[in-house]
């Protein structure tokens, strides 16, 4: 409906889905492309990636992609057992019981939203807990930031896998990034003078529009 001919799915830290995906493309005659969300760390800054047109059966993205996996496993895990420490709920169950979701791919966003829907906690206090706990806002810890790949090594994984990498959504990430700065285009002006430096070590694009 929308027209589209080219189509690409990229999920966080997997490639699970690029079968189904495939045989849906086919059943609408539309190209498929094999992708996936590879989450980076480079100096003391984490930031999302897209890989495009990767062979998924390739040794070094499936090291990459499984580094990804342990880091959301490890936050997810911290992130519950801190909630508990708290009384603060939920557990996995509940969040699977009340959203009907697998809780441990979204980290702390799943959690956050049930704790302001059954809870009836502000954002601003689940942001001061969290805070106050050494947790920023999505659950993410340092244990988490250690154990992500860093930019170059998830690059050349992507290239050694006959794929190319995109900065993903940039709003979001200048948002992180840049929040002193007044506006957000000040935030991506500044985001994008900041991927030149990525150009340089070899990143191929910046995701140039993003719905979330």
């Amino acid at each position: 409906q929308a027209g589209l001919q080219v189509v690409a799915l990229t999920d966080q830290a997997t490639l699970a889905g690029v079968g189904e995906f495939a045989a849906a493309g086919r059943a609408l005659d539309l190209r498929t492309v094999v992708g996936v969300e590879i989450t980076c760390l480079h100096g003391e800054r984490w930031f999302d990636t897209l890989a495009y047109g990767v062979d998924m059966s390739h040794p070094g993205l499936r090291a990459v992609l499984a580094t990804n996996q342990s880091a959301f496993s490890t936050a997810t895990m911290q992130y519950f057992d801190w909630l508990g420490e708290r009384q603060a709920g939920p557990t996995p169950q509940t969040i699977r019981d009340h959203y009907g979701i697998a809780y441990d791919l979204k980290l702390g966003y799943w959690p956050n939203k049930y704790r302001r829907e059954v809870h009836g906690c502000t954002p601003e206090q689940v942001k001061r807990d969290m805070a106050d706990a050494g947790y920023s806002y999505d659950g993410k810890t340092e244990v988490y930031l250690q154990l992500l790949p860093t930019f170059e090594v998830a690059l050349d994984a992507v290239h050694a896998a006959g794929g190319i990498l995109a900065l993903a959504h940039p709003p979001q990430t200048a948002a992180k990034w840049f929040a002193n700065l007044p506006d957000s285009l000040a935030r991506v002006e500044r985001l994008l003078s900041a991927a030149d430096a990525f150009v340089e070590l070899g990143l191929d694009a910046v995701e140039w529009q993003h719905h979330s």
